[in-house]
């Protein structure tokens, strides 16, 4: 089955409804989508950061599905612009110097663990869905307010050339509207009869509004922020420092 919607959270209340567990998942995203979890990409565990995480929204739904233990494995795909020296709220791996405190809060409160497994992987070195993952695409992966608009059709038929022979037994397509060039909508729709014809699978549209071309921005703020604190550790992203 393949599902539609406006807004990628709207996946973890299909998990929710079906009760799903055990998810193994290939992630297409500007964005992890992780934010409020700390990741041991050693040892395959996780857990939120101090404080907990906050409710769900389109930056935190996965975190959430992991804690819940529907999700135990994530392969995160994006594209340059695009993973987290792009994004403010991400997820922490333990290597990282932001998680320190996340630790230290772990070791004193002796919080929960959970098994997960994390990989991350640019768009260009991407092998394809393994058998039996479900896919997860955001349209912000091709077509970010962030990204080069004259080459939305580029990264769509690269995703479509690596996406290998495996057919997902779930896909979950979001738009974003909030993060993607508005013009660029007949091209995703495009992407969603592609992978229909290609999967052999039905669309179920969780937000039938997108085929008339009517979308529900939620007022978050996709650019980049502006402040000298925030462009400072937005350089250090860029030096490999989190």
């Amino acid at each position: 089955m393949i599902y539609v919607c406006e807004h990628h959270d709207a996946v973890l209340q299909i998990w929710r409804q079906q009760e799903a567990r055990q998810i193994s998942l290939t992630h297409v995203d500007f964005h992890d989508d992780l934010r409020g979890l700390v990741v041991d990409r050693r040892r395959r565990r996780a857990y939120a950061v101090a404080g907990g995480l906050e409710e769900v929204d389109v930056g935190n739904y996965l975190a959430h599905a992991v804690l819940e233990r529907r999700i135990e494995r994530v392969q995160w795909v994006h594209d340059i612009p695009g993973g987290r020296m792009y994004d403010w709220g991400i997820v922490r791996y333990e290597s990282d110097i932001r998680a320190v405190p996340d630790r230290l809060w772990r070791a004193i409160r002796r919080s929960a663990e959970v098994p997960f497994s994390f990989e991350e992987s640019l768009l260009s070195d991407w092998r394809g869905v393994p058998h039996g993952d479900r896919l997860s695409v955001c349209w912000d992966c091709f077509a970010s307010i962030l990204q080069d608009p004259s080459g939305t059709r580029g990264r769509v038929e690269v995703f479509l050339e690596r996406l290998g022979s495996a057919i997902p037994p779930d896909t979950y397509l979001a738009y974003s509207p909030d993060y993607c060039v508005a013009e660029h909508l007949p091209l995703f729709l495009d992407l969603v009869e592609t992978l229909s014809q290609r999967f052999g699978q039905p669309v179920t549209w969780l937000s039938p509004n997108l085929r008339i071309g009517e979308v529900h921005p939620e007022g978050n703020d996709a650019r980049l922020p502006t402040g000298w604190l925030s462009r400072s550790v937005f350089w250090l992203h860029r030096k490999g420092i989190y």
